[in-house]
């Protein structure tokens, strides 16, 4: 008996292995398909490689944009980050004694600039520190379609009622090509006070200009504006 159940799990086995051997030779025996040039005819070829001409070439230009954009990132970059003129990000608070004869430049990024005025909202820079008093940059579209543009202290409640602030500011829209766009110059000093805490120019440059790609006032949304502001006493 234990001859014959051997006998039979070695017919099982034997019947169970060609099966095997036969799917396998079967799926190995598929005919692969053949390259896709070799399948087209000579005009479909032509075609193809038409377009796998045109893929390298829109290759090529999106490269070329590529490193354009970075090395426009790197100049906007470079030009926020030079010194002595830190901006200062820390919530405006007052900070020591006015410091009278105090001179110096920023340069102020603002992001988001075009949605905000589009939309009519009024945009406000982080502050930055001179003469002791912390101040920011205020954008707002006019009905005319212009911009306003202010400097302003960022806490005039916490001035003392009596304390003048005297100084002047030239305000310069930054442009990547060079060429910028002044609204005032330090012939024009003004005062500061708890009473009037702020000042600007009410037609600082048109939307129209601002927005015209050929001056390069605009990239990516964001304008860059120099300050250079001096604080007499």
């Amino acid at each position: 008996a234990r001859d014959f159940d051997e006998l039979s799990n070695l017919f099982s086995n034997a019947t169970m292995f060609p099966q095997v051997g036969l799917t396998m030779a079967s799926m190995q025996s598929q005919p692969t398909a053949p390259p896709l040039c070799a399948s087209l005819s000579g005009g479909n070829e032509e075609l193809l490689k038409t377009l796998l001409s045109k893929i390298r070439r829109l290759e090529e230009e999106l490269k070329v944009k590529t490193a354009q954009n970075e090395q426009l990132k790197e100049q906007l970059e470079s030009a926020t980050s030079s010194k002595p003129s830190p901006i200062y990000a820390t919530p405006p608070t007052m900070q020591g004694a006015l410091v009278g004869g105090e001179y110096k430049t920023f340069r102020i990024l603002l992001p988001h600039v075009t949605q905000i005025l589009v939309n009519g909202q009024r945009v406000a820079s982080k502050p930055f520190i001179l003469g002791g008093i912390h101040w920011e940059v205020l954008l707002t579209k006019t009905y005319d379609n212009y911009v306003n543009c202010s400097l302003k202290v960022c806490e005039p409640d916490a001035l003392p009622k009596s304390t003048q602030i005297v100084g002047s500011f030239v305000v310069t829209l930054a442009s990547l090509t060079g060429s910028s766009h002044k609204f005032k110059s330090f012939t024009l000093i003004r005062s500061f006070s708890a009473d009037k805490p702020a000042w600007g120019c009410q037609r600082f440059i048109a939307l129209e200009k601002l927005f015209k790609q050929k001056n390069r006032y605009v990239e990516n949304g964001s304008i860059l504006l120099r300050i250079d502001g001096a604080i007499y006493a």
